[in-house]
């Protein structure tokens, strides 16, 4: 299965300018065969998911892009979201008592919202996001390059926050992934794989 894991939509990413039909329509269009919406620091709040999901034929997984006293990091599985700015050690901490998993997203991005090199001194950090859709392909090969040379699971995504972006990165998976804990299970052992969208829709192409 192929899913964009870091997705944005406009009711709930001020900085974004995508309405979740939209982006779900996309998604079908390119051959994704799931998405995951992770707003900034909440959680996508829709009593319809299941209905879109079946209406696009897509399946829709919630997590959250929680930003740390570091940087953004994508967790799935968490239960609430932090009353304070934590450290993303914290982070990393509680989500592995939840048995979820994180995702350094776009670490190397000069906006002051990547972690950076503390991806190798984090213990418990499920995967590296080395393919960000709005990241230069200078700082996505200083994620690549630094989570290959430790050995951390890889990951990629789109971080779309309209239409046309989604899926330009995504994640594969050679499993059926039909629920949260199906994500979560394949993200912590490591068995997934960035891909890129070639242009033509259900082709993606492995970038490791």
């Amino acid at each position: 299965m192929i899913i964009d894991l870091h997705f944005h939509t406009d009711r709930f990413s001020p900085c974004s300018r995508m309405p979740l039909s939209e982006g779900l329509k996309r998604a079908k269009e390119i051959g994704l065969d799931g998405v995951c919406i992770t707003e900034h620091d909440q959680f996508h709040q829709n009593d319809n998911l299941q209905l879109l999901s079946d209406v696009y034929g897509i399946k829709i997984f919630v997590g959250t892009e929680i930003y740390t006293k570091e940087g953004d990091i994508l967790c799935f599985g968490l239960n609430t979201i932090p009353q304070d700015r934590i450290t993303a050690r914290e982070l990393v901490q509680r989500m592995e008592t939840l048995g979820g998993a994180t995702v350094a997203a776009h670490p190397f991005r000069d906006n002051f919202r990547g972690i950076g090199e503390l991806i190798v001194n984090l213990p418990g950090l499920t995967a590296v996001e080395a393919f960000n859709g709005n990241t230069s392909d200078e700082h996505n090969q200083m994620a690549l390059d630094l989570a290959r040379e430790k050995g951390i699971p890889l990951t990629g995504s789109s971080d779309a926050h309209s239409a046309e972006r989604v899926g330009i990165f995504a994640t594969e998976f050679p499993g059926v992934i039909e629920n949260m804990d199906d994500l979560i299970r394949a993200l912590r052992s490591g068995d997934c794989t960035p891909v890129r969208f070639t242009g033509e829709p259900g082709c993606f192409k492995s970038l490791v």
